[in-house]
C-alpha cells in the first residue's frame, strides 16, 4: 500500500536544509548573483564616454608650428569656436572650415568669428584620463549622434523586458533547468560575440540577447533551489544572493578600472556564465515542478537523491502529493488572463504591474545616471 505524503512533508523527510541544500546554495545561487552583477554592470562600463573631447585637427608639420611658435593648445584655440554652453571653452562638436597649414603659413595666429562653422570632418579626439576606449568612443556616439547611446540601452532593457516574460514561461512549461541552460548559454555567446563587434546594429542585437538573460541569470537559480528548501529556511538563500549580487556590483567597476578595455571586459564577465552551464548538468531539475507535471517518479527519484546527501530516508513506496486548495475551483488550469478576470484580482494585478515597473524605473535610472556624479565614476558606481 502506497504512502502519501506532501510533498512538503516529503522534503522535510529528506532533510529540507541539508548538505546538498548548502550546496546547491554554494554552486548556484551565490554564483548567479555574483554573475549578474558583472554582466549587468559592465552594459554601463562599455558605453562610457569622456567629458572631454573635441575635433580631431589635422595638425600641420611640426617644423611650421615651431617656426609659427603655435602650440598644440593654441591650435586647437585657433580651431575650434568658443562655445556658450561650456562657458566659452572650445566646442566640442564644430570646427572652423579653414586650412590650418595655410593659417600658419599667412601669419595668421587669431581666429576670427565670421569664419564659417562645420561638424568636425575628421572625428574626433578623446582626453580619457582614468577611463578609456569604449564603443561608445570607437563609434563616435557624440554630438548630433549622442542619441545612439542611448538606443544601445533602450535596446537592452528592451531585452530585459521580453526575456523576463519569454524565458518565465519556458522555466514553468519546460523546467527550471532549461531555462538556466538557454539563459546562461545565450548571455554567454551573445556577451562573447559583442565583444568584437564595430557594427552598431549587429551590437544593438547582441546586447537585446544579453539584456534577455539578465532576469532568468538571477532568479531561476535560486527559484530552483528554493524548490528544494523547506520555508522557514528560504530567506537564507535570498539574503546571500542579495549579498553576491552587491559585492559583485561594487568589484566590477574596479574590474573595469584595471582592464581598461570595452572589449576584454565584456570577455571577462562573460566566460563564467559557462561555468553554471556546466555545473547545472549535476543538479535535479526541480521536484516540485516535476510533480506538477505529473512525472511522480522523476520527483520520487530526486527526493531520494536529496535524502542520500543529508544521510535521511524517505518510505520505499510513497505517493507524493502537492497540497490542495480545498476553496471552488481549486482543481482549475489557471493561465495568465486570470489575472486580470475579476475586478478584485484585476485590480491588484495591475497595481503589482505598476509598482514593479515603478521600482525598477527608479532601479535601473540611479544606476544609469550614477555615471553622472562626480569626476570619478568608478567610485561614484561602488558607493552608489
Amino acid at each position: 500500500e502506497p504512502k502519501t505524503m506532501d510533498f512538503n512533508d516529503a522534503l522535510a523527510g529528506a532533510g529540507d536544509f541539508g548538505v546538498y541544500q548548502k550546496l546547491l546554495i554554494l554552486l548556484l545561487v551565490v554564483p548567479s548573483g555574483a554573475l549578474c552583477a558583472l554582466v549587468y554592470f559592465t552594459q554601463y562600463f562599455i558605453i562610457l564616454i569622456p567629458d572631454n573631447y573635441s575635433c580631431k585637427l589635422q595638425v600641420p608639420p611640426d617644423d611650421l608650428l615651431a617656426a609659427s611658435n603655435m602650440t598644440l593648445e593654441a591650435l586647437r584655440q585657433l580651431a575650434l569656436p568658443p562655445d556658450p554652453n561650456r562657458g566659452g571653452d572650445p566646442s566640442r562638436c564644430h570646427m572652423y572650415d579653414v586650412n590650418l597649414t595655410d593659417l600658419l603659413v599667412t601669419g595668421v595666429g587669431e581666429a576670427n568669428a565670421s569664419w564659417a562653422m562645420v561638424p568636425c570632418k575628421d572625428g574626433w579626439d578623446y582626453e580619457f584620463g582614468n577611463l578609456y576606449s569604449t564603443i561608445a568612443t570607437e563609434l563616435n556616439m557624440v554630438c548630433d549622434q549622442d542619441e545612439l547611446s542611448y538606443y544601445v540601452q533602450a535596446f537592452f532593457y528592451a531585452g530585459t523586458s521580453i526575456g523576463s516574460v519569454a524565458f518565465g514561461f519556458i522555466a514553468d512549461r519546460y523546467g527550471r533547468k532549461p531555462s538556466i541552460i538557454l539563459s546562461y548559454a545565450l548571455a554567454w555567446l551573445s556577451g562573447i560575440v559583442s565583444s568584437f563587434m564595430t557594427n552598431l546594429f549587429a551590437f544593438m542585437i547582441l546586447r537585446f540577447l544579453v539584456g534577455m538573460c539578465i532576469i532568468p541569470l538571477s532568479e531561476d537559480p535560486y527559484v530552483l533551489s528554493l524548490e528544494y528548501i523547506g520555508p522557514r529556511w528560504r530567506t537564507v538563500p535570498i539574503v546571500l544572493w542579495s549579498a553576491s549580487y552587491i559585492v559583485f556590483s561594487m568589484v566590477c567597476p574596479w574590474l573595469a578600472y584595471g582592464i581598461r578595455n570595452w572589449t576584454y571586459l565584456s570577455i571577462v564577465t562573460s566566460m563564467p556564465l559557462v561555468m553554471v552551464v556546466v555545473l547545472i548538468k549535476f543538479v535535479p531539475e526541480s521536484a516540485s515542478w516535476l510533480l506538477t507535471r505529473g512525472r511522480h517518479d522523476d520527483a520520487v527519484m530526486y527526493l531520494r537523491r536529496v535524502a542520500h546527501f543529508n544521510k535521511k530516508e524517505i518510505p520505499e513506496n510513497i505517493e507524493l502529493k502537492i497540497a490542495q486548495n480545498k476553496r471552488k475551483g481549486a482543481n482549475k488550469k489557471v493561465t495568465f488572463l486570470d489575472l486580470f478576470r475579476t475586478p478584485r484580482i484585476r485590480k491588484h494585478s495591475i497595481l503589482m504591474l505598476c509598482a514593479w515597473f515603478i521600482t525598477y524605473c527608479c532601479y535601473h535610472t540611479n544606476v544609469y545616471n550614477t555615471s553622472f556624479l562626480g569626476t570619478n565614476v568608478y567610485l561614484s558606481y561602488t558607493l552608489g
